[in-house]
């Protein structure tokens, strides 16, 4: 009887086996051509004196940094994460979840922790490898790339196939409303960012492909040092948009900028930066920037009232308002942390916008917006 009950139970099994092994590929789609275009990087360099194993481990270490990890440097710290390409690995992520699991059984929480086992493998033998090169994981950090984004793209997945529908309708219905205008608000705010640095990076190119070329980063270097510089293009992005808000940014330790212009200190070698604003005060109008997350504001709240009933309790639209503008700061200010904040020690310690300050600022600024159109909207209910 006992060998009876492990062969019916031996599919079941295999099952579990055959779900952690697409977690396990989906890891490795994301990881090998990072690690395979950082390897051959390094190994093609100019004077390059690293081995076979350090140019693997240095692209390992890019895959684990693109999912949020940390890497130590000699006994300095590396925590900026490319917000682009920690987008992207969770959209491969979900991409992923959405293959392995099936319809029937993907509410089986053993096969979602087959599935998060199968990339986390992946993971750790990432890290192992990275520990090889010149910048290895902190153990601290280890979970962000090995679990918590293959969790996030797991979570998205089993939502939008309604498979979490019972937890989901446990929640209050404003904030069930108001979490999708959020979401668009946040993706909105960094793409208003984004652009301006887009805009600002065109009209300084000559300069950027300068700084670029005087690298002497070689052909296949310089290929990975420009997508690198288009991955961090979000985080600029959202760094313009903490400008916009009023405390703005820092490049280093001393250069702070923001609406009253730029401190002068050294900046990081990054080609992109040469695009950046020179040291000096800027014109008052510089302040009228306050005015775009005011927008956004208005924006959000708009999406957010298009999900309701006209007749709905003025009440309950401005709990979902509400629940709308703090879904988007709440998730510009994770981006903020996943995104870091240091470029190394001493000078590029502090790097990045100030979390705390930007999400009390763009609360503040949103919920302006917010308020204005809930009373246009009030107004406009009456007159009818």
């Amino acid at each position: 009887m006992i060998t009876l009950d492990r062969l019916r139970d031996l599919p079941t099994v295999t099952h579990y086996l055959r779900t952690a092994g697409w977690g396990a590929a989906t890891a490795l789609v994301s990881a090998l051509p990072v690690v395979l275009l950082v390897a051959f990087a390094i190994g093609q360099a100019p004077r390059g004196t690293a081995t076979i194993w350090q140019s693997i481990g240095a692209g390992a270490s890019a895959w684990l940094a693109l999912g949020g990890g940390r890497l130590a440097i000699g006994t300095t710290t590396l925590a900026i994460t490319p917000l682009a390409g920690f987008i992207g690995l969770v959209a491969l992520a979900i991409a992923g979840a959405n293959r392995s699991l099936d319809h029937d059984t993907a509410l089986d929480r053993r096969q979602w922790a087959a599935w998060l086992g199968g990339y986390a493998v992946v993971g750790i033998i990432a890290a192992v490898l990275a520990a090889q090169g010149a910048a290895a994981l902190t153990w601290l950090s280890a979970i962000t790339p090995i679990l918590l984004t293959p969790a996030l793209g797991l979570a998205w997945s089993l939502a939008r196939r309604h498979l979490l529908t019972d937890r989901i309708d446990a929640l209050p219905r404003s904030l069930r409303r108001g979490v999708k205008p959020g979401l668009l608000g946040a993706a909105v705010g960094i793409g208003i960012g984004t652009l301006v640095a887009v805009i600002v990076v065109l009209t300084s190119f000559s300069q950027v492909t300068r700084m670029q070329g005087d690298l002497g980063a070689g052909i296949l270097g310089g290929t990975v040092l420009t997508l690198a510089q288009l991955l961090l293009l979000p985080n600029i992005g959202q760094w313009v948009l903490s400008f916009m808000a009023g405390p703005g940014y820092h490049l280093s330790e001393t250069v702070r900028v923001t609406w009253s212009g730029v401190e002068p200190g050294v900046l990081p070698m990054l080609p992109i930066l040469a695009a950046h604003p020179q040291p000096g005060a800027f014109p008052w109008p510089s302040r009228l920037f306050v005015l775009v997350p005011i927008a956004l504001g208005i924006f959000v709240a708009h999406r957010a009232l298009r999900s309701m009933p006209r007749l709905a309790a003025g009440g309950a639209k401005v709990t979902t308002v509400a629940w709308a503008v703090t879904t988007t700061v709440i998730v510009l200010a994770v981006l903020d942390l996943v995104g870091g904040g240091s470029a190394g020690s001493l000078r590029l310690s502090t790097i990045g916008a100030p979390v705390v300050w930007t999400s009390l600022a763009l609360t503040a600024e949103m919920g302006l917006g917010a308020a204005l159109l809930l009373l246009w909207h009030a107004i406009r209910q009456r007159r009818r």
